[in-house]
């Protein structure tokens, strides 16, 4: 079958990583595939696993953009012939949505966030023939807030690849990189922009307490972004008083396994949760729609509902960061294995990459 997924961009994030393990699983099975994006990081590596990449710039809401992005996709359907076409934000939707009539493929789409709506939005937003959600209440968002029928909406999780992300990863080539031998790691990988900084955020605000309770913990934050700048700057004072380099940066990664490898406890939401999860590694389950907290068989069952997004809990805070991560260094040998045991069995019972596609 001829599938072509159409996605803003394949750099660093979430909902590319999605496309990304969707695309090699459904390549993996025998079927042709084709990502068309406005590129990045991941867009080469799509290639090592027999799937086409073409650079269509469907990340803008600049109308020329747009205009231009319809241009070339309708080039691309008129040279392939897809069977599916499945969009993965509003602009691709938009876009693959006009010209579904005239190529007359079946289309999909996958509600990845709780997008917000206004009466223009929703008139212009295209949702398929078939919608997939990541979670069940993003799908009871897309039911209310755009009158889709039920039974057109089916969940299907983010797929986390479990034999890269693993227990197993390694890790030491980073410890030694960013000088954290020896040391207690406590990492935010993800993006530092828009509304997805806030947890790194409250992590640097709380860093100063975490390091004065526990000497030999260090902050790693991992990602690109504009708040880099600005995180980076709060860091720096943080580590001045501490009279230490308590707080530190890294680039943004797409050997993210490595990362995840070489930290003791994590801190962060969504994707990026389940794979320190997947990783065997104590999570601290917050993000900017709020914080469930240490991830465990208490919080697992609200975490899959909201895809570990946290959407109706409780805010985050850095004094709760702070109680949270100390009390996950504190844990003994054998609760620590319990609890990395617990969290990468959630992971391969719900959200396996297999199991996705």
């Amino acid at each position: 079958m001829k599938i072509l997924m159409a996605a803003m961009s394949m750099g660093l994030g979430g909902a590319e990583t999605h496309v990304f393990e969707l695309s090699r699983a459904l390549a993996s099975r025998g079927h042709d595939v084709t990502v068309a994006s406005a590129g990045g990081i991941y867009a080469e590596k799509l290639k090592e696993f027999g799937v086409k990449h073409e650079k269509i710039p469907l990340g803008s809401k600049d109308p020329f953009a747009v205009m231009r992005a319809f241009s070339l996709l309708s080039r691309l359907m008129e040279r392939e012939r897809f069977d599916i076409v499945h969009a993965h934000a509003r602009i691709p939707a938009f876009v693959c949505g006009k010209l579904r009539k005239k190529y007359g493929f079946a289309f999909v789409t996958t509600v990845h966030f709780d997008f917000r709506v206004t009466p223009l939005l929703r008139r212009i937003s295209d949702w398929g023939e078939r919608t997939l959600a990541v979670s069940e209440d993003l799908l009871e968002s897309a039911a209310a807030k755009y009158g889709l029928a039920r039974e057109n909406i089916a969940v299907i999780r983010n797929g986390i690849d479990t034999e890269r992300f693993s227990p197993d990863c390694g890790g030491e080539e980073v410890r030694l990189r960013h000088r954290l031998s020896g040391k207690k790691v406590v990492m935010y990988l993800g993006r530092l922009d828009g509304d997805s900084f806030l947890p790194a955020k409250l992590l640097i605000d709380a860093a100063g307490e975490i390091c004065r309770e526990e000497s030999e913990a260090r902050i790693l934050i991992v990602g690109e972004g504009t708040k880099k700048r600005e995180l980076e700057a709060e860091a720096g004072r943080i580590n001045k008083r501490i009279g230490a380099e308590a707080v530190i940066f890294a680039d943004g990664t797409d050997k993210p396994e490595e990362y995840f490898a070489a930290c003791d406890v994590f801190v962060g939401p969504s994707r990026s949760a389940l794979e320190a999860l997947s990783c065997g590694k104590p999570t601290v389950v917050a993000g900017s729609f709020g914080m469930l907290g240490a991830f465990s068989e208490d919080t697992a069952s609200e975490a899959l509902r909201t895809n570990l997004c946290c959407r109706g809990s409780e805010s985050a805070t850095a004094e709760r960061i702070f109680s949270e991560v100390l009390r996950l260094l504190s844990l003994g040998r054998e609760e620590k294995e319990a609890l990395s045991a617990f969290g990468r069995g959630f992971v391969e019972r719900n959200y396996g990459a297999s199991a996705m596609a």
